[in-house]
């Protein structure tokens, strides 16, 4: 048991199954596994190798072209401390060979990818609790999960989230939790769309019952665009909410409100904004979330003042048998494109849907056959200067070996 879980973990931070990222976005929505309650893992790594298929590496009807593919790669987990302060650390790098150019990278064949996750809570007192937690990615695919990356493969692309925050319990009923979440990402060849987010949040909770907590949330965010100034823009946000447990294994969490905008060359205004999530965890076998938004985002198309955006993702793990571990994720998001600056492109809607899926079964102590499956689509009426629309399918096979 505790080794499947722990390849279940390893193989979430190599992100080779699942797709899933934990930094901004819908991961960082509502509650997760108390780090307190989590299993020590030893220092321990992974290595790993794939041979796979991919139907559409340009992400681009226009200029489709399949290709066969190799990937390696190696990665690290790590988790403990103290009854006091708990840590955790994953790291993962990963290189693809397509046979076949991606001409929309300048036929470019190899790529690669960095990722740097780790979190650290320490209980100060029985009333101060500090914590800090980080995502770093250094790489080429879109990740719906997060939130922040454009729909389709387009370059390499950096991307930083920090969240440091502190709670303190004034009494056994009212607490305050205070944070400073920091983010930014920036493409290699420069984009319209690099940008830096700074938000400052204040939270208060009562305690109405043994299972639910009301939630009062006041947030301050201001974005930078390293391109387009016109964008800068600050928020305000004023949101209420309610933490409840519905049973020892589901927990959700919801907030709503509203956010007032301020751009520097596009003027105010006021939308509605809502984020929720949703945590089961039946038993060791098997663990879902659920997490959806929807408001406001910042577009990926510069052409555009104003992107309205409802996304939803999930995510789960089920160990068929002591051998056999299976791990699914699924998101979709619609965004209504408002307001063009370019009198040539007009206002549109785009769907997005993907799905990941993949299974692992051990076949000796330490090594595992790995094997998944990944679609995504993506379909636009806005009317831009490329076709955006698209359909992907990848498939791939391999084995790991964890020490």
């Amino acid at each position: 048991m505790k080794f499947t879980r722990l390849a279940s973990a390893i193989a979430l931070s190599l992100g080779v199954l699942s797709g899933a990222a934990y930094g901004q976005g819908l991961l960082s929505i509502g509650q997760n596994v108390d780090d307190f309650e989590q299993d020590d893992i030893p220092l321990t790594w992974t290595i790993s190798g794939f041979v796979g298929y991919d139907s559409n590496i340009n992400s681009l009807d226009a200029v489709e072209e399949e290709s066969v593919y190799i990937q390696a790669g190696i990665g690290t987990q790590w988790a403990g401390g103290s009854r006091t302060t708990r840590y955790t650390l994953g790291a993962s790098a990963s290189m693809i060979y397509y046979f076949d150019d991606v001409t929309v990278d300048d036929n470019e064949n190899w790529f690669y990818s960095i990722r740097l996750q780790g979190s650290v809570v320490h209980r100060y007192s029985r009333r101060l609790t500090i914590s800090d937690s980080a995502y770093i990615t250094y790489e080429y695919e879109p990740n719906q999960q997060i939130g922040a990356t454009v729909s389709r493969r387009t370059d390499q692309y950096f991307y930083f989230y920090n969240n440091l925050a502190a709670s303190y319990a004034w009494t056994r009923r009212f607490s305050t939790v205070a944070n400073w979440a920091f983010s930014t990402i920036m493409y290699d060849d420069g984009d319209i769309e690099d940008r830096y987010t700074n938000r400052l949040g204040l939270q208060a909770r009562y305690m109405w019952d043994r299972n639910t907590t009301l939630v009062g949330e006041y947030r301050f965010q201001t974005t930078s665009y390293e391109e387009n100034d016109d964008a800068d823009y600050y928020s305000n946000y004023i949101l209420a909410g309610v933490d409840h447990l519905f049973s020892r294994v589901t927990q959700g969490s919801i907030r709503a409100g509203v956010e007032f905008r301020d751009y520097d060359g596009y003027g105010s205004e006021s939308f509605p904004y809502v984020e929720a999530s949703l945590v089961h965890q039946l038993n060791e076998g098997f663990r879902m979330r659920l997490a959806g938004r929807y408001g406001l985002e910042d577009s990926e198309l510069g052409s555009f003042e104003r992107r309205e955006s409802f996304r939803i993702g999930a995510t789960a793990e089920y160990e068929f048998s002591p051998r056999l571990l299976g791990t699914a994720g699924l998101t979709y998001v619609h965004a209504e494109l408002k307001d063009s600056v370019t009198p040539a492109v007009s206002d549109g809607d785009e769907d997005f849907f993907g799905v990941n899926l993949g299974l692992s079964y051990l076949i000796y102590s330490n090594v595992r056959l790995e094997g998944g499956y990944s679609f995504g689509t993506l379909e636009s009426d806005v009317d831009t200067f490329v076709d955006r629309d698209y359909d992907r399918h990848r498939i791939w096979a391999g084995v790991s070996a964890t020490f």
